[in-house]
């Protein structure tokens, strides 16, 4: 998540030994750059659609949805972020823990997800989000995310996020784990990802999907 901001681990992530899917948000200085090498490299590339939060204090970034928005304020907003990641076969939500509990607004973007033959991937912000519900009442492929790899940005314990998210996979046979382009997720997930490998096999999140 969160790619398009920083440049130097953003390309360093592209590439990464292990397989990724790259989020990126919409209007980053670097998104347009990154996105289009993540795609010629033939990586898995989502737009991280930023999305209204409860907290007003939290800025989701430009192009974010609001509750507030009309409906057709909303497909317009989604179809600029998607110009600005025009390789993206999916999306993922940026924050949007009160977006993503709205049934009525989740179900106009996945009008727009569903002509476009996008999948979603709910970040799972909020126990009260209704997006893998409404995704699929409208015929979106959808997942949820499993493991927060670095909520806590220190190595050890993403090393320690990472052994959850592959118990999770080994027990339901697949597992996303959502993590962000900073130093310690990069060295820890590099570390112990390696450690894993042969307990698991890492996708793209539209090969988890089958």
């Amino acid at each position: 998540d969160d790619m398009g901001y920083d440049e130097i681990i953003g390309k360093e992530l592209l590439k990464f030994p292990i397989e990724l899917t790259y989020s990126f948000l919409p209007f980053a200085p670097h998104t347009r750059k990154l996105e289009r090498l993540a795609h010629r490299a033939g990586k898995t590339v989502f737009l991280h659609l930023p999305l209204e939060p409860k907290d007003s204090t939290f800025n989701p970034g430009p192009g974010a949805l609001y509750l507030q928005d009309s409906p057709e304020t909303q497909r317009e907003k989604l179809a600029k972020c998607l110009q600005e990641v025009p390789h993206a076969v999916g999306i993922n939500n940026h924050m949007g823990s009160a977006f993503t509990e709205d049934r009525t607004a989740m179900g106009n973007i996945f009008e727009v997800m569903r002509d476009r033959s996008l999948m979603f991937v709910d970040s799972y912000t909020t126990p009260g989000t209704v997006g893998i519900q409404t995704a699929r009442q409208a015929a979106v492929q959808s997942l949820g995310r499993s493991v927060f790899l670095d909520n806590v940005v220190d190595e050890e314990t993403i090393c320690r996020q990472f052994g959850k998210l592959v118990a999770v996979a080994e027990k339901n046979g697949r597992a996303i784990g959502i993590g962000h382009p900073n130093r310690a997720t990069l060295n820890a997930v590099l570390r112990c990802g390696e450690q894993y490998s042969a307990r698991v096999q890492y996708v793209g999140v539209t090969k988890a999907l089958r």
